[in-house]
């Protein structure tokens, strides 16, 4: 049976990723890679990591930055086709030609990714989160991207433009109840973050490679957590 590694938020950081595969004596017979999403932009080479992604056949959710260029992309389409303007706001001019390198086939593969992966037993891998007021099965997609904090019922509620936590609302990982264990990503936080609970655990692993930090595995079957340093600073906030 291969063991299950789980590797947090890429972000175009394709050097760090290899070096992380070396780091960890990868071998597609040994191990199973699956990717917590956010692929592209900040980083150096966002089309040639989804390239390569592709080609290893590694296993990803999908992020809120690959829901992003794809909803962008579709507005562009229609803005050609019809003339009406696309109402996102525009990305930068380096941003903006990145996502026009992705090719149709690229982005027909981003469409396939799916929001939640199943890794074993009660594993599972999302981007963002869970909403704890909502049942597993029936949780909503949209959220599933992009949660961060949620009120007293464990509902979503959305974060104020600068990011800052809305009063009264909890990081959802602190109020997750149900008997399901969570790897996320989404979240930066210095070291990977684990939160336990009465009856579940989860695990955030964006540890801001991007931004100067690192790039982060997480081996389930040893309980084992593997870390590059970034190169560089890639992107300020």
């Amino acid at each position: 049976m291969r063991e299950n590694i789980i590797i947090g938020d890429i972000h175009a950081c394709r050097d760090e990723f290899n070096l992380l595969l070396k780091q960890l004596n990868y071998d597609k017979e040994r191990h199973r890679i699956v990717l917590v999403g956010d692929l592209i932009d900040r980083g150096p080479d966002p089309v040639g990591l989804v390239h390569q992604i592709q080609d290893m056949q590694i296993e990803t959710v999908l992020g809120n930055h690959e829901e992003k260029v794809l909803r962008w992309r579709r507005h562009e389409a229609l803005r050609e086709l019809t003339g009406k303007d696309n109402p996102m706001d525009a990305p930068s001019k380096q941003r903006r030609k990145e996502w026009e390198a992705l090719s149709k086939t690229d982005l027909q593969w981003l469409t396939s990714l799916p929001l939640q992966i199943h890794v074993k037993d009660n594993w599972y891998v999302v981007h963002a989160g869970m909403e704890p007021g909502i049942a597993f099965d029936q949780q909503n997609l949209e959220r599933i991207i992009r949660l961060r904090y949620v009120d007293k019922n464990g509902m979503y509620v959305k974060p104020k433009r600068s990011r800052e936590q809305p009063p009264e609302t909890q990081y959802w990982a602190l109020n997750w109840t149900q008997p399901f264990n969570i790897i996320f990503g989404h979240q930066r936080f210095e070291e990977p973050r684990i939160f336990k609970n009465d009856n579940n655990t989860c695990i955030g692993l964006d540890t801001g490679c991007c931004f100067g930090g690192s790039l982060t595995a997480y081996n389930l079957e040893r309980n084992e957590y593997t870390k590059i340093k970034a190169k560089k600073v890639y992107y300020e906030k």
